[in-house]
């Protein structure tokens, strides 16, 4: 349950951080002198945007483990952030291939933002499960199956006829 509650909390924040990653980006693309590729730069603010709102989605701390390893952090940020570009020009390319329609007016751009935050929750998703999987705590070992009467009267008897005794029954000292 709470891997759903964090990939659902991973698409709103890296939705949003997606689409105040491409703003930045036209403000940045419009202050860039002519001649400059302004469209890279769109393309890689909603990505940075989109995996930074998804990297807090996966890494808020949700089910109280707070010993957090460092590494293991820094490298699933690069993770997101790496996805996230990738997936946001990936998806510039589809999004340039189609026609608008009625529902999809603007589809380079509704495509970047898309494109962003499901590769990033993509990667972030296999990466949470892979070191869940690769970390497991190991618990208590599972019970031993359960004896009958007869079974524990024949252990016990078994049991007091191999112990040594403590003190000597005869009576000499």
């Amino acid at each position: 349950m709470i891997i759903v509650a964090r990939l659902a909390l991973a698409i709103v924040l890296g939705t949003l951080f997606a689409v105040g990653g491409y703003l930045v980006g036209w403000y940045i693309a419009f202050s860039v002198p002519e001649g400059y590729p302004q469209i890279p730069l769109l393309v890689a603010s909603a990505g940075i945007g989109g995996g930074l709102g998804s990297f807090l989605g996966w890494w808020l701390d949700l089910d109280g483990g707070s010993g957090r390893n460092r590494l293991l952090t820094l490298a699933a940020l690069t993770l997101a952030m790496v996805a996230a570009i990738g997936g946001a020009w990936v998806g510039y390319l589809y999004g340039e291939s189609i026609e608008g329609t009625r529902v999809w007016r603007q589809p380079t751009t509704q495509a970047i933002l898309n494109g962003t935050v499901i590769a990033s929750n993509i990667a972030l998703l296999a990466w949470h499960l892979g070191v869940r999987l690769l970390h497991r705590r190991s618990g208590p070992k599972p019970a031993a199956p359960k004896t009958t009467y007869s079974e524990q009267a024949i252990m016990l008897s078994r049991r007091v006829s191999t112990e040594p005794r403590s003190s000597d029954q005869s009576g000499e000292q």
